[in-house]
């Protein structure tokens, strides 16, 4: 078993906010996952390391998980991934119904998850043009978690987030 499996999928699961006792995703689905984004990522960006994917047989070879900037790659494409289905999900759902005095309104969500899923996508954008352009310490960008009500806010004490123009900690 190689090492990139648990590295990327723990980075996932912390980007997507899905840690803890009783995961969203099993372990398989996201190792699917990562290694689509891994057939996709390849093919985007130009690696020293040609890897070879084999979505069927889920692996990638060599092991990746010393290759911070296709770490970083593929599993925020892989976030951007899950972050627009869950963005048809909420959106699907994103219904208000008025019935007398009763209300039920569930936009507010569904707008807090497109929010979510355009900033997921847009660092993953950022992230990969900057490798394109040379710059391979493209995981230095990654701080996750990001939060499905919408706000990607880092917090911690003594610091601003700053995350409205790209740096989280200023």
């Amino acid at each position: 078993m190689a090492c990139w499996d648990d590295t990327m999928v723990i980075t996932l699961r912390a980007i997507i906010n899905d840690l803890g006792e009783d995961p969203q995703y099993s372990e398989d689905q996201l190792k699917q996952l990562l290694v689509a984004s891994a057939l996709i990522v390849d093919m985007s960006v130009d690696f020293d390391t040609d890897y070879v994917i084999n979505v069927p047989a889920v692996t990638i070879t060599p092991d990746p998980s010393n290759d911070k900037a296709f770490v970083s790659l593929v599993v925020l494409k892989a976030a951007c991934f899950l972050a627009m289905a869950a963005q048809k999900d909420a959106a699907n759902k994103g219904v208000s119904v008025k019935d007398g005095p009763s209300n039920i309104d569930g936009r507010g969500r569904a707008d807090a998850t497109a929010k979510w899923s355009d900033r997921v996508c847009k660092d993953y954008t950022t992230a990969e043009m900057a490798a394109k352009i040379g710059n391979m310490a493209v995981g230095q960008a990654i701080v996750g978690p990001y939060r499905f009500d919408g706000s990607s806010q880092q917090s911690c004490p003594g610091r601003s987030s700053g995350h409205d123009n790209g740096e989280y900690f200023s």
